[in-house]
């Protein structure tokens, strides 16, 4: 019953907190149960001592530790015992000699060793009895949490109630008769609303319950004053004027005075604890009917500020009964490991609500309730508005991305961007990389080749489910066309041969050389009889394209002559540069005439011997030489 309680807290006073160390409570039982385990003890050796100094006859019950042979005591022998009693009787009436003369011997010793022990325990009992006057009883808990309870004298306390009830009762007001029928709707509803909890016997409790709704209704009759001005700070209080009542009566030693008195002390406490006042709260609230107010529903995006930041989350002050709770996961798409990764103690964030009754996270709020935010969707939706910028062509931005690989699968790679959207790099777009777990867990930057913003809640399990498709080859290919020159002669390396291809990696990229371009020998050729793989070779820049990436490469416009690559291929390596720069200086010849042609509309016709064909698009690498 928390609002019986929090109720009860109006009018009952706060006893002090316990002046007791955690390690005297802990130790409070052990000595009370020594305490008693000693004073019987006194007690029980006390008497054995008188009776071994006193031969007289004591209690028969005490008689078996002091009387030798049962004469000394008036007991009866074994001897004397009819035989038609019981054994019990036997044994209660008469004993053997030996027996007696053992536990009189000892009697002596045993009520010295029980009365030092009642004389310790009075001695424990007395100090700690004096170490308590003037202090509250062991175990009381303070109601209120927080400082001392504020002294106010009776000058204070009816000014503080005379100035909370004028002011409240213009917010809240309630006539008389208001009040008469608040009570009759309690009435009826103590009446019925529970008439269907089951009494012990199993039926249904209908003679029980108009009594103790009588008895309800006069409580709040009996303490109308107490009710009404109760009702400006407590406004639940009149659903539990019994359980008030009892609570109040179990501190008050005048149980004949069942009238409830108000403790103002307590209100004017809470005021300073809150930091407002009661009228505060009631204009902030239109005296509690909320108008204007508007309750968090799900999906609605909240602003707050972060006040607390732990291993668990974040915790927002949104306006809210309690903080809202922002969980680690939810605070970034990206993974990590603490959410002051992202987020800084008064940041102001705007965050999505999700659920609306969660359990407090709050050290201390064991039944509150909760909000629980998430910052991942919004991340989401501003991630996405940047995909679709970078599909729409949109000025400062770009189709490349750096990646993080988190894993490798067998059809590709799946990565996360920085903005924490998943994607993934087909096999075939991965060059070198493909099948390479070595690269998990590193930055590499690749170009985005396709968006689905319809899969952007999907759970990806096949590559067709990614909503993002990237390619690493092509990233790879333009990062290098930008540090690439026409009729540039770099060194490459040979990775992979086919008959149509070679596959060479220059700068760490792949790049594919055509058979075309490879020697300009009238007489067919098997690539796999010119190259080695890994043979280091030298390749000339045709073109470069750094928008797209495409690099064309040749051997063929290094040969001095035709087919030299094809068997003289360390010489033509060996003459590289210099046959590049005679390349260069031909083909700019004829870029330049063909240019004037265009500018003059002339045509440009081929010589019968040495020409070079234009219409073929500058292939034909024999006219030059």
């Amino acid at each position: 019953k928390p609002a019986a309680i929090a109720a009860h807290r109006s009018f009952s006073f706060s006893p002090s907190p316990s002046s007791r160390s955690a390690p005297e409570a802990a130790a409070m039982p052990s000595r009370s149960a020594t305490t008693g385990l000693a004073v019987v003890l006194g007690c029980f050796g006390a008497c054995a001592l008188l009776r071994a100094s006193t031969p007289g006859r004591l209690n028969p019950g005490l008689a078996f530790l002091t009387a030798p042979g049962g004469a000394a005591s008036g007991r009866a022998s074994p001897a004397d015992v009819p035989p038609g009693l019981a054994v019990s009787q036997r044994l209660r009436h008469g004993s053997d000699a030996t027996s007696s003369a053992r536990f009189s011997a000892g009697a002596p010793l045993v009520g010295l060793l029980a009365a030092g022990l009642l004389v310790g325990a009075a001695r424990g009992a007395s100090s700690r009895v004096s170490c308590q006057v003037g202090k509250p009883p062991f175990g009381l808990q303070r109601v209120v949490g927080t400082g001392e309870l504020t002294d106010m004298t009776e000058e204070e306390e009816e000014a503080f109630i005379k100035e909370r009830k004028e002011n409240l009762s213009k917010l809240m007001p309630m006539s008389e008769d208001e009040f008469d029928d608040e009570i009759d709707e309690l009435t009826w509803e103590w009446m019925h609303v529970f008439a269907a909890n089951k009494a012990k016997n199993g039926k249904l409790d209908t003679v029980d319950k108009p009594r103790k709704a009588r008895v309800k209704r006069r409580i709040a009759l009996r303490n109308r004053e107490f009710f009404q001005t109760l009702r400006l700070f407590r406004p639940i209080s009149l659903k539990y004027t019994q359980a008030l009542e009892k609570i109040y009566l179990e501190g008050n030693y005048d149980i004949e005075d069942r009238t409830m008195k108000f403790n103002p002390s307590w209100f004017a406490h809470n005021e300073k604890i809150a930091g407002f006042t009661y009228e505060d709260w009631a204009n902030e609230t239109g005296g509690l009917k909320y108008d204007g107010w508007q309750s968090f529903a799900l999906g609605d995006l909240v602003e707050g500020e972060v006040v607390v930041l732990n291993e668990r989350g974040a915790f927002v002050e949104i306006g809210d009964k309690s903080w809202a709770f922002l969980p680690t996961e939810n605070c970034s798409l990206a993974p990590i490991a603490h959410p002051d990764e992202v987020l800084s103690v008064g940041d102001k964030i705007t965050a999505e609500v999700i659920d609306l009754n969660s359990e407090s996270k709050v050290d201390g709020e064991m039944v509150a309730r909760q909000k629980v935010l998430s910052l991942t969707k919004m991340q989401s939706e501003v991630a996405w508005d940047e995909i679709d910028s970078v599909l729409r062509v949109e000025e400062g931005t770009s189709n490349i991305f750096e990646v993080l690989v988190k894993q490798m699968r067998p059809w590709g790679a799946i990565v996360q961007t920085e903005r924490g959207l998943e994607g993934w790099i087909p096999n075939a777009q991965l060059a070198d990389k493909a099948g390479d777990s070595g690269i998990v867990g590193q930055q590499i930057e690749v170009e985005l080749m396709r968006a689905d913003r319809t899969k952007a809640d999907t759970r990806p399990i096949r590559p067709s489910d990614f909503a993002l498709t990237f390619s690493y080859a092509n990233a790879a290919t333009k990062k290098i066309a930008s540090s690439l020159e026409e009729g540039q002669v770099v060194s490459a390396t040979v990775k992979e041969l086919t008959a149509v291809t070679v596959s060479v990696e220059i700068m760490g990229c792949r790049c594919t050389i055509r058979k075309i371009d490879i020697s300009g020998s009238a007489k067919g050729f098997d690539i796999a009889d010119v190259f080695e793989l890994g043979e280091e070779i030298k390749v000339y820049v045709i073109s470069v394209l750094e928008k797209t990436g495409a690099i064309r490469l040749s051997t063929r416009a290094l040969e001095f002559k035709k087919g030299a690559i094809l068997t003289q291929k360390k010489e033509v390596f060996e003459r590289a540069e210099e046959t590049a720069k005679k390349y260069l200086k031909a083909e700019s010849e004829v870029k330049t005439k063909f240019e004037k042609a265009l500018d003059f509309g002339d045509t440009v016709k081929p010589k019968k011997s040495g020409g070079i064909d234009i219409e073929s698009g500058l292939d034909d690498d024999d006219a030059i030489f």
